[in-house]
């Protein structure tokens, strides 16, 4: 062993486990520096499942790909001298101080300068102040390092929101986010802030549930944002400013007896009208409600002159939908499929209607490559009896190209065997379609997708 280079040594370290990694320290002195190496440690992921490991970990170790941290240990974590590339904050106590010493955790990653990737988690119901909170978000805004943010938090401030809270510091580093993912369930300004002092380099951004009262016309432009999620927000319009704006997951979820001139809805439909680019749109609903069906005829007036770039299109609820809700969606997209001559797959969180599947065919849907449903909800209504259904054989013949996918049937519906042996088929997806299995065809959304049991026959 004497005669190995400290290369091969410190590969044969990196092999080891956290705790075998720090006993091989008091082999000898030329083992104890090599077991505090930094190379020993870069691919490392510290948790707090061992806590011996852990606590002696935090005080040696000088570097770690990751690092998770709770309150039992933010002491240690607030002095450690070992520089993360990953830091997970999780809280579950209550008040400023639990808000204060996780932001102490955080401030000593950002000063270490090997922080990229923050994760913030609130558990249960804690709480605090305004200004503890967004003396957190003020730290992780001014991080020239990070590139990726998560915030999750249900922390109910105990003080209202001032216009002062969002406003970018005067001394701010360079922008450098690229990646936020922000989850409130009050009204809170972090959200703005991170988005306000890094427009300029935000690529994809994730906004959950309620984040107060955010306005994109209050915002400044986005130019390399390419991925978006977020509800329904006031200047939506503004979103157009945004050119290499591919994806949009859009939560549509209007209160009950909310008034029909609904702040951003009317943002929305122009967003949907005039963003020719999006190549994938998601649809989460919420209550049924006429006016949430009705976006999606905002995506048959596309310009003739600049014909849709969109290639997926996706239809979900997060509660249980009325068949008169989805009759009137189905029936607003049945007229929009001929606007949207690149759309390659359609998804939808229930089962299509039989005057949706009238509506398809090779003109109307040219590129139409797969339409995926889910039966899953459906009571009474077993995916067998759709499949063996007049509509879908229709369709299958009338656009061979199309790969129909649905979950498995898991419900008895009388109908004993059938030639494509459906009901002996494990629980999962099932697709057909109505072209030879040895005929070319798309590699993910066709019979090359492995996660999907292709029938033959039906």
């Amino acid at each position: 062993m004497e005669l190995l280079p400290d290369e091969v040594l410190l590969q044969v370290l990196g092999r080891l486990d956290t705790r075998q990694l720090l006993r091989v320290r008091r082999v000898c002195r030329q083992w104890h520096c090599l077991a505090l190496d930094p190379d020993a440690w870069r691919h490392r992921d510290l948790e707090c499942f061992d806590e011996d490991a852990y606590g002696v970990s935090l005080r040696r170790a000088p570097c770690a790909r990751s690092l998770s941290v709770m309150e039992r240990h933010w002491e240690m974590a607030a002095a450690t001298g070992c520089a993360a590339r990953r830091l997970s904050v999780t809280m579950r106590a209550s008040g400023d101080a639990t808000v204060a010493r996780a932001t102490d955790v955080i401030r000593r990653q950002v000063q270490l300068g090997r922080l990229e990737d923050l994760s913030v988690s609130v558990c249960f119901g804690s709480s605090g102040g305004r200004r503890a909170f967004m003396a957190m978000m003020r730290v992780v805004n001014s991080a020239g390092t990070l590139a990726r943010v998560s915030i999750d938090h249900t922390l109910p401030l105990q003080e209202a929101a001032e216009p002062g809270d969002a406003a970018c510091p005067a001394a701010a580093p360079p922008a450098r986010l690229t990646h936020l993912t922000y989850t409130s369930a009050v009204q809170d300004s972090g959200a703005e802030l991170l988005l306000r002092s890094h427009a300029a380099t935000l690529e994809v951004a994730r906004l959950r549930n309620t984040v107060g009262n955010l306005d994109w016309a209050r915002l400044p432009a986005f130019p390399s944002l390419r991925s978006l999620e977020c509800p329904v927000m006031q200047g939506m319009e503004c979103l157009l400013r945004c050119p290499r704006l591919e994806r949009l997951k859009l939560t549509v979820d209007l209160p009950e007896g909310a008034r029909r001139d609904q702040p951003g809805l009317a943002g929305v439909r122009q967003l949907l009208r005039d963003a020719t680019q999006l190549k994938s749109l998601v649809f989460v609903y919420g209550n049924f409600d006429k006016r949430e069906a009705d976006l999606v005829l905002s995506l048959g007036a596309a310009s003739p002159v600049r014909p849709r770039a969109l290639e997926l299109l996706t239809f979900c609820y997060s509660r249980y939908l009325p068949k008169e809700g989805r009759d009137v969606l189905q029936r607003n997209l049945s007229l929009v499929l001929p606007r949207l001559p690149r759309l390659a797959k359609l998804a939808l969180s229930f089962p299509p209607s039989s005057e949706l599947l009238a509506s398809i065919d090779p003109c109307s849907a040219p590129s139409l490559r797969r339409l995926a449903s889910d039966f899953a909800w459906e009571e009474g209504l077993c995916g067998h009896c759709w499949w063996h259904s007049a509509e879908v054989r229709a369709l299958m013949q009338r656009h061979p190209s199309l790969h129909l996918v649905t979950e498995r049937c898991v419900r008895s519906c009388g109908r004993g065997f059938c030639v494509g042996n459906c009901h002996q088929l494990p629980t999962g997806k099932v697709g057909s379609s109505g072209h030879p299995d040895d005929q070319p065809c798309d590699a993910s959304l066709g019979h090359g997708d492995p996660s999907v049991t292709w029938i033959t026959a039906l």
